[in-house]
């Protein structure tokens, strides 16, 4: 997770959210499924059965993925 944060972190806002046409869009879409598959795994190991996977557009700017993925690191 931290180099592929740290190989986000030296692009624009712009650049994160571009939409490269990729499996999973671009950046942005591409590291929200990695960590979506983390935390779904997570859930599951907890008994919890989620229903789908975190939508890209909850995380806007990569702060904001970095502070979620943080957090459930420390679970």
């Amino acid at each position: 997770m931290q180099r592929a944060m740290a190989g986000a972190d030296v692009l624009s806002p712009e650049n994160f959210r571009k939409d490269l046409g990729s499996s999973h869009g671009g950046v942005r879409g591409t590291l929200v499924h990695m960590f979506s598959q983390e935390w779904m795994w997570l859930e599951r190991w907890k008994g919890l059965a989620p229903n789908r996977a975190l939508d890209e557009s909850e995380f806007p700017v990569l702060a904001a993925l970095r502070e979620r993925w943080l957090g459930l690191a420390e679970h």
